[in-house]
Formats: structure tokens, C-alpha cells, sequence
């Protein structure tokens, strides 16, 4: 199992309209959570988790103190105590620059902090809240990024013209490209990166299906060709075993070793832009919304037999991330207002009572 065992799906695209309307959203209730978070700031795009210090780091568009205007930025946020601990500046070079970070990262130790933006990465020391260095990018965005699990390296994906998947040395400062569209056969951009347990597979999700990119060699293990929609997130099981993509339609469940399909779950028509396996990869928490900027949706399934356990509303902006916490049946859930909504499995298991309509 992964040090941070936890999985995070952060929307870096806008979901398309689906069937859904309004009226259908309504029909689900706005369940109370266990625990509300809230950053008192617009939080949009970017938010990471650190396991291993019980925090989050939120990138957003920030009002300067003077009450002069706003800037983009990242805040530091107890997860347990929901208190603000830090704000990170904008490196002046950026500032200008770039409207907002597009992702923000934990090390598996929690001692680092990358955060992308559309022109490149800066790097932080997480504890003492001071930039270490920065990557430019010029005309590249930087679409989302992983540490592997010795926090030795950081793959992150770099979009149009350049499609290509890069490796950091966190200690060197070089980078290199490990994958390449077109030399190595996904169709589309880079868009989602995720890392297996062992350390050993990068999962590539691109427009049509994802690459699994053996990272000992490195060379392609093997690709997912995705058989409905093609998928907006991607993440593993914690054992490794399964891998779980997210598209228009719902869900599909793969074995990581044969790329078979091992199963299709249909959301309520919901795009599903966001996923997370428990720990004990026996729940499936999926998020997304019918249509860019209504309500944000979640269903958590049982995959003992795959089939939809509750149906809820849970942000009334858009839903971002769905997280499963390490070691535990909680799971939180971000909206695009900052609110950061902590649930519990046992809302649902404990009775037995199934609060979707269907």
C-alpha cells in the first residue's frame, strides 16, 4: 500500500452538460456531514492532501491584504481544526502571470509542496512555508502532477504543444520526458497521472483511455482503451489489483494486470469527474455534476456487488475532489466555494437505509 493512502481526483476540466437538469439534482437530498471545513475563499481548482500532517493546501485566487484586489495563491489548512496556519505568497514572477494554481501537491512525507501553474512549478519547503525552486514552462500548463512514493521524484504531465509526461529529480533539479504522445501511442493529451501502490506503474489518462507506464523500465506495461466515454479521472485500488476510470457515463472497473474489464458502473447521469476506493477497496466514491457550475453530486457504491449504495448532493457550486482519509470509512469532498465537507460511511451502512430515490 502507498505511504499516503489516499486518492485524490482533482477536476483540471469543466464537465460537459449532460441529461440532467436542476429539477433531476433536487431529487437528492443535501445530506448534513459529519464535519464542515470551510476556507472562507474561493477554492476552485487545486487542493491537496497531506496524510502525514493532517492538512490541506488550497490553491486559489486570494484577496491581498490591503483590500486592493486579488491574486492567486495557496493556503495552508488544519484539516482537524479547520484553522488557517499559512498562506503561501505568489513568487513575483508569477504573479502577473497566472490567474490561479492548476494543482497542488503533497510529498509523501509531507515536507515538500508542489504547486503547478499554467507557466511551471514552483516547489516548496512545506514547513517553513519558503520556495525552494521553480520550474518555467513557457506556453506549457502543467495539467496535473504525482511524487512517487520515496518523494525522490515528481511526474507530472505537460499539455499542448508539447504532450509529454516529465520526470523531477527533487534532488538535481533536471528534468526529463519519460513519455511522449504520439512515440508512445495514447491518443490525446496527458491529462490525469496516478501512481500505483507499489510505486512500480504510472497510470497516463488521456482523451480515449489511459497508459500504464512501467516506470523500472520505462516502457509501457500496457493500455486501457476506454469503451464508453473517454475518461475524465483515473485511480488505483489500494491494493494495486484494479484501476477505475471515470467518464460522462459513470464508472468502469479494470484489472490492472490483463487490462480486462471487470465491470461498468452507470452514475445517476452524472459526469464522473472525480473517484476514490476506500482503504479496504470495498466502497466506491464517485462525484461530479450534470453540467458545469450546478450542484455537485456524490454516489457511493458497494463493490461487493457494484451496485449504488446512496445518491447525494453535497456541494450547491460544483464538486472538485472526492478523498478517502487513510485507515478509516471517512471520505471529504471540496466544492469550488472552499467548503470542505468531511462524511462518514456509517451514515449509510449503519442503517441500511439507502437515501437515493432510484
Amino acid at each position: 500500500m502507498s505511504r499516503l493512502a489516499c486518492f485524490m481526483i482533482v477536476i483540471l476540466t469543466g464537465a460537459a452538460g449532460c441529461a440532467g437538469s436542476k429539477r433531476e439534482v433536487s431529487r437528492f437530498p443535501m445530506l448534513t456531514p459529519k464535519r464542515v471545513i470551510s476556507s472562507g475563499e474561493e477554492a476552485r481548482f487545486a487542493i491537496g492532501y497531506d496524510a502525514a500532517h493532517d492538512r490541506l493546501a488550497i490553491g486559489k485566487t486570494c484577496q491581498l491584504a490591503d483590500g486592493g484586489g486579488w491574486e492567486p495563491g495557496v493556503v495552508i489548512i488544519d484539516f482537524h481544526t479547520g484553522r488557517l496556519t499559512a498562506r503561501l505568497p505568489v513568487p513575483p514572477k508569477r504573479r502577473e502571470q497566472v490567474r490561479r494554481p492548476t494543482g497542488v501537491i503533497f510529498s509523501p512525507s509531507g515536507d515538500r509542496l508542489a504547486v503547478l501553474w499554467e507557466n511551471g512549478i514552483d516547489i516548496w519547503d512545506a514547513n517553513k512555508n519558503s520556495v525552494l525552486y521553480s520550474i518555467t514552462r513557457e506556453g506549457v500548463m502543467c495539467k496535473d502532477a504525482v511524487f512517487s512514493h520515496d518523494g525522490k521524484y515528481l511526474f507530472s504531465s505537460a499539455g499542448w504543444p508539447e504532450w509529454t509526461v516529465r520526470r523531477l529529480d527533487m534532488k538535481t533539479r533536471e528534468e526529463v520526458a519519460v513519455f511522449r504522445i504520439g512515440e508512445d501511442g495514447l491518443p490525446g493529451s496527458p491529462d490525469y497521472l496516478r501512481l500505483s501502490p507499489d510505486g512500480v506503474t504510472l497510470a497516463i489518462s488521456g482523451h480515449r483511455g489511459v497508459v500504464l507506464l512501467d516506470l523500472r523500465g520505462p516502457g509501457v506495461a500496457g493500455r486501457i482503451e476506454a469503451q464508453t466515454l473517454s475518461p475524465n479521472a483515473c485511480t488505483f485500488s489500494s491494493d494495486g489489483t484494479r484501476l477505475a476510470t471515470g467518464s460522462g457515463t459513470g464508472v468502469e472497473l479494470w484489472n490492472v494486470r490483463s487490462r480486462a474489464r471487470l465491470a461498468a458502473m452507470p452514475t445517476d447521469g452524472f459526469e464522473a469527474n472525480a473517484i476514490a476506493f476506500s482503504p479496504n477497496d470495498r466502497f466506491l466514491a464517485v462525484g461530479g455534476m450534470y453540467a458545469w457550475g450546478m450542484p455537485g453530486v456524490v454516489e457511493v457504491f458497494g463493490l461487493d456487488d457494484n451496485k449504488a449504495l446512496a445518491t447525494f448532493t453535497c456541494h450547491t457550486n460544483s464538486l472538485a475532489t472526492v478523498t478517502f482519509l487513510p485507515r478509516s470509512q471517512e471520505f471529504f469532498t471540496t466544492g469550488f466555494g472552499g467548503d470542505v465537507k468531511v462524511w462518514h460511511l456509517g451514515q449509510w451502512l449503519g442503517s441500511g437505509q439507502k437515501v437515493n430515490s432510484r
